[in-house]
């Protein structure tokens, strides 16, 4: 099984398959992020690079044939369990459904080209264009205009709040590994103010879509919530309308760790992962 799986590990390492945290992991069918691999999957998934097949000797003879098989649930288990498979699989620990800009060790800045990039442990689908060498005048003239409409509550500090978050989806990889990132709160005193809104705007440029969710009721849920986008490499958190005053002990430690560990629903064994992703709340308040 080890020389099998090592040898599978090989043939597959150049292709979309990754391992994090002890899992392996393929992006999803909607090329916006990261999937769990499952035995049941990749019985017939790996049969688009490789053939396995089972030797039989023909019987009174010497002589020997081959024949294709599919591998069995319990070998594919098995393998996605290999240490040595997953010796061969590229680590990642970033999703980047656009190209975005990283800082280099040397302390360049590049735009990451499509595919996996093995300095950052990440893997960039180049799904939309996008435009380089844009004057920043002109940049911010299209920023100010998205945002024209929007009645912020003071002089010029809630604009600058809506466009840092607008730049740290899009800019996550300059900042240093391991940084923590803000925890974006967009608070209106009436309903249809623009709250979802302003978060669109910062994460459908880069995500395609806004990944809007509610707020768990529980600490138990929420806890399952943030390792599930720990697990997927999710970039975004997103917490849309909390109602009431916002208090989480496993939020509040989500957003003061670099790394995430929670025990897999369903399963008895633990995940640890970097915690990448840049948390976002709405809320609405009369105060």
């Amino acid at each position: 099984m080890s020389d099998c799986a090592r040898e599978i590990g090989k043939i597959l390492a150049p292709k979309d398959i990754f391992v994090r945290g002890g899992l392996v992991f393929t992006v999803n069918d909607r090329k916006d992020g990261l999937t769990p691999m499952s035995a049941e999957t990749l019985r017939t998934w790996v049969e688009d690079y490789l053939v396995c097949f089972k030797v039989r000797r023909l019987g009174g003879t010497e002589e020997t044939i081959q024949f294709k098989r599919t591998i069995t649930q319990t070998d594919a288990g098995g393998i996605l369990a290999s240490p040595q498979f997953m010796a061969e699989l590229q680590q990642i620990e970033r999703f980047n459904p656009i190209r975005v800009p990283v800082m280099r060790r040397d302390g360049n800045i590049d735009l990451l080209a499509e595919g996996y990039d093995a300095e950052t442990k990440s893997f960039t689908c180049d799904s939309v264009p996008v435009i380089t060498g844009m004057d920043p005048g002109e940049a911010k003239e299209i920023v100010d205009d998205i945002l024209a409409e929007f009645v912020f509550g003071d002089q010029g500090r809630s604009k600058a709040v809506a466009v840092s978050s607008m730049l740290t989806v899009f800019g996550r990889g300059l900042l240093p590994p391991k940084s923590l990132r803000p925890c974006f709160v967009f608070v209106a005193n009436a309903e249809g103010a623009g709250k979802t809104l302003l978060v669109k705007c910062a994460t459908v440029p880069v995500l395609g879509y806004a990944p809007a969710g509610t707020k768990p009721k529980d600490e138990d849920e929420m806890r399952k919530a943030l390792l599930a986008a720990v697990i997927e490499a999710r970039p975004v958190i997103f917490f849309d309308n909390a109602k009431k005053h916002i208090t989480s002990e496993a939020l509040e430690g989500f957003l003061t760790t670099q790394d995430y560990e929670g025990r897999i629903l369903g399963q008895s064994k633990s995940f640890r992962g970097a915690n990448d992703a840049v948390a976002m709340i709405t809320k609405f308040s009369w105060v």
